[in-house]
């Protein structure tokens, strides 16, 4: 028999305790949750706040075009690790000024770097932790997103672009290649050919328009709308259960990774643990009982247009399915006729009517009832 998984693990998001159960990753297992909303906390580099059940991490470097440090990446890090960790917040966004999201990595800090240096202590390796967080992350890119500025909305697993957005991966005339995976998620997003020019030439930048073709946003917006249509998006992600969202991240960044055959697997998988959940349970339940009112209701409506074509009856059709026609040759009890005495039109509502309430038995297993569209789960 079916076990349901423990309500704590899908406690709902507006539950009060700040800490949550990691599930399927063996990466947050190990991780002690962290207390708190990222609210209570300020930042030097970044700027956070609370919408709804979205959290919002804004980048604060104006002087520097956003240029990414290794402190501001710090303290992104934390307040999503901040947020990944309440159970009041469904999704993140991050974004930067209307004129850069982030121009790059800050060369100032580099330009000093040594081989040895930049091994030993894994430069830039902390920006990969936000490639950890369960929850999903909408970039909102307004102005340049270059170098590690692209890097970072391409971690991320939506990218919206404001209209004057320009995307591309300049390093190479530095001397240097991306280190934040530009190599490797651009081709995934762009292709071959398009990510070879990008990183081989370092002048070849995208526009919005030309971002959205290839693949690499989802949708652009004007710049002065692209927060809240960022907002937007990740308030209705938050809405849905969160075990299912972070289970179809966790598989779709898998898809990456691991072989077809694995991945249909792990995906077959948890699509069938999701069915030991109590969410997943009164939703299926919701539907049902929706289903069944609204068929009733659509039988209803059927029964009485017949009649207010035809007829009236003198007793009311509260409940289509008890409806009786079988006195119909008896007053109180029946149609009453306008055809000349003989019954017909009686005969005729009777078999419309049986008519209907067969075609209602025959269909209403197949699909939803156009009644029931309005019904929300």
């Amino acid at each position: 028999m079916l076990r349901f998984i423990s309500p704590s693990i899908i406690r709902p998001l507006s539950a009060t305790k700040a800490t949550s159960a990691r599930a399927f990753s063996t990466a947050f297992v190990s991780r002690q949750a962290v207390a708190g909303t990222t609210d209570e906390k300020s930042y030097t580099h970044i700027l956070t706040e609370t919408k709804g059940k979205v959290g919002l991490i804004t980048l604060n470097r104006p002087k520097a075009l956003n240029a990414l440090c290794s402190d501001l990446f710090t303290e992104v890090n934390e307040a999503l690790r901040s947020y990944d960790s309440n159970e009041n917040i469904g999704a993140v966004v991050i974004t930067g000024s209307k004129k850069a999201f982030a121009a790059g990595a800050d060369i100032k800090e580099m330009k000093d770097n040594t081989f040895v240096d930049t091994y030993t202590q894994n430069f830039l390796g902390h920006w990969a932790e936000m490639t950890e967080i369960k929850k999903p992350i909408i970039a909102a890119v307004n102005g340049y997103a270059l170098g590690g500025g692209c890097e970072l909305a391409m971690m991320c697993d939506i990218i919206y672009a404001g209209e004057k957005a320009v995307f591309g991966q300049p390093e190479i005339k530095l001397g240097i290649i991306p280190g934040a995976g530009g190599t490797q998620r651009l081709v995934k997003a762009v292709g071959k050919s398009k990510a070879m020019e990008m990183i081989l030439a370092g002048n070849i930048n995208l526009n919005a328009t030309e971002a959205l073709s290839l693949g690499l946003v989802s949708k652009v917006v004007p710049a002065d709308d692209l927060v809240e249509e960022a907002l937007k998006t990740a308030g209705t992600i938050a809405e849905m259960s969160q075990p299912s969202v972070q289970m179809a991240k966790e598989l779709i960044n898998k898809s990456f990774e691991i072989p077809l055959s694995a991945g249909l697997r792990w995906e077959r998988v948890l699509f069938q643990t999701l069915f030991g959940t109590f969410t997943t349970y009164n939703v299926f339940t919701a539907f049902f009982e929706r289903k069944s009112r609204a068929s009733t209701i659509q039988s209803t409506v059927a029964i009485e247009t017949i009649i207010k074509e035809l007829g009236h009856v003198s007793m009311p059709l509260n409940i289509a399915t008890n409806v009786s026609f079988e006195d119909k040759n008896e007053g109180n009890n029946a149609v009453d006729s306008k055809a000349d005495g003989n019954g017909d039109t009686a005969n005729t509502v009777e078999d419309k009517v049986n008519n209907g309430h067969a075609e209602q038995e025959a269909t209403d297993d197949v699909a939803l009832p156009p009644a029931a569209k309005c019904c929300k789960i």
